[in-house]
């Protein structure tokens, strides 16, 4: 009886101590799981503010862009208006120190 009863102990501090690494396991595991999703959400963070700076650039170049473009259209209606007619405007402003503009 008594090499049942050390099997059963055997058995039991086995199965104990299998337990045990199993679930320190898993609580490391579960840390690392937890570092890997802090450090996506840090990336996902600095990644969309990088977003939200590119996408304010780019809005403040296409406004000024559109207020060149507006410029344009006022000094070359403005001078079509001088010469007489709206087509020359623009070769008039092309042809700005050159010596071939008779056409």
């Amino acid at each position: 009886m008594t090499g049942i009863g050390e099997q059963g102990n055997k058995l039991a501090r086995l199965t104990y101590k299998s337990g045990k690494d199993t679930a320190d396991k898993l609580e490391r595991l579960a840390s690392l799981l937890e570092n890997q999703e802090s450090g996506w959400k840090t990336a996902y963070e600095q990644e969309q503010a990088q977003r939200q700076q590119s996408a304010a650039v780019l809005q403040s170049a296409a406004e000024a862009i559109i207020g060149w473009l507006d410029d344009l259209d006022a000094l070359t209606a403005g001078r079509s208006q001088q010469e007489g007619s709206a087509s020359d405007g623009w070769a008039l402003l092309t042809c700005t120190g050159r010596s071939r503009c008779s056409d």
